[in-house]
């Protein structure tokens, strides 16, 4: 008490608070929280407060926050707060050995978490892993790594970036099963909202019914230009994604590179390219190679009016138990209007090859309707 009273009078001093074991049960919807001045109204407080600091250390927190249909809770953690005269925030520290929300059935789970904010703001969360039963959707990973530099605390009108890494995630549905064994990114907020995301993965592993899909390691980027929504695609140079429907040989590709632009009047363009791929269908082996395929389709609030299709490739196809080989430049085009009730298209091998006969051929196919 001695050391409190002086304290009013001298001031710099460092006050230890800790609290063992607290329990907080609150139901955050009946809260009512109403703007105020933002300063004390006690001067010995507000004058006390200026100058000295507080170390608060809460030991073996419960806790269970319900808000709507929403339950949080946490046991056992335990919390350092910092801060300086005025209280100026210095530091948090958190250790929770465990915290869930849950909704009904569904569930969000994290074991050991780490949480750091520094007094520069700058924010690192660590869990050990993470598992979530939504919708009938099992979700889970480890090793999640978070880090970012906020701003301040008032994070409205500002732009900062969020680093997140993960490992061994695993997502479950009734028709899909996804691997990733490990996954890092970027997600840049501008004004309360995602500007820019950008991640990439070592591999990745899909189940769908009777098809399966192996994506080697791979780079992802969309973001926000004005109305326009950006995104891109790249998996690593000279190496495979690999496709296959059960009963059925396997497509290969090569080096995959693709973007896409969607405008706000509904204009969307979209640009693939592969280095080769190779697949034998019904006894005829195909491989094609410098592929480049390029769309255009408009879309209103009627569904997608136009779409503009075109495809250009070297192709090679041996149907080998005809003993018959054709190899030729391919150009390929479809074009879908009024609502796809209008299509055409066109294939040209210009020039072909063929073992049938001697010299070079040319072969143009067109329909519509």
């Amino acid at each position: 008490l001695q050391t409190v009273f002086l304290s009013l009078f001298t001031g710099n001093k460092t006050f230890d608070i800790t609290v063992d074991s607290p329990v907080l049960d609150s139901d955050l919807s009946t809260l009512s929280l109403k703007s105020g001045e933002g300063s004390l109204s006690n001067p010995i407080i507000a004058s006390w407060l200026s100058r000295n600091s507080i170390s608060l250390q809460a030991n073996s927190i419960s806790a269970k926050l319900s808000f709507s249909d929403f339950i949080g809770s946490l046991n056992n953690a335990n919390v350092a707060l910092k801060a300086g005269p005025n209280l100026t925030f210095d530091s948090l520290v958190a250790k929770i050995p465990g915290a869930t929300l849950t909704r009904g059935q569904e569930y969000l789970k994290a074991t050991d978490i780490d949480l750091t904010l520094a007094k520069d703001l700058k924010l690192q969360v660590l869990a050990k892993e993470i598992t979530s039963n939504i919708q009938n959707s099992g979700l889970s990973f480890s090793k999640l790594i978070i880090q970012s530099s906020l701003p301040s605390f008032n994070l409205a009108k500002q732009k900062f970036d969020i680093e997140v890494s993960l490992g061994s995630l695993s997502l479950n549905t009734s028709d899909v099963n996804l691997a990733i064994p490990n996954l890092s990114g970027k997600i840049v907020i501008n004004d309360m909202a995602f500007s820019q995301v950008e991640a990439s993965f070592d591999s990745l592993a899909i189940d769908y019914q009777d098809y399966a899909m192996s994506v080697p390691t791979s780079s992802i980027n969309a973001r926000m230009q004005d109305t326009t929504f950006l995104l891109g695609f790249a998996t690593k140079d000279q190496e495979i994604t690999h496709m296959e429907k059960t009963g059925s040989n396997a497509i290969e590709a090569n080096s995959l590179k693709g973007s896409a632009e969607f405008q706000k009047n509904g204009q969307q363009y979209m640009q693939f390219s592969l280095q080769g791929l190779q697949t034998n269908q019904f006894g005829v082996a195909v491989i094609l190679d410098g592929i480049n395929i390029s769309a255009q389709a408009t879309k209103t609030s009627k569904g997608y009016k136009n779409l503009d299709l075109s495809l250009d490739s070297t192709a090679t196809l041996d149907w080998e138990t005809e003993a018959i080989s054709l190899a030729s430049p391919l150009s390929l085009s479809l074009h879908l209007s009024d609502y796809f009730t209008k299509q055409s298209a066109s294939l040209d091998l210009d020039p072909a090859s063929t073992n049938l006969f001697t010299g070079p051929f040319l072969l143009v196919l067109s329909v519509s309707k």
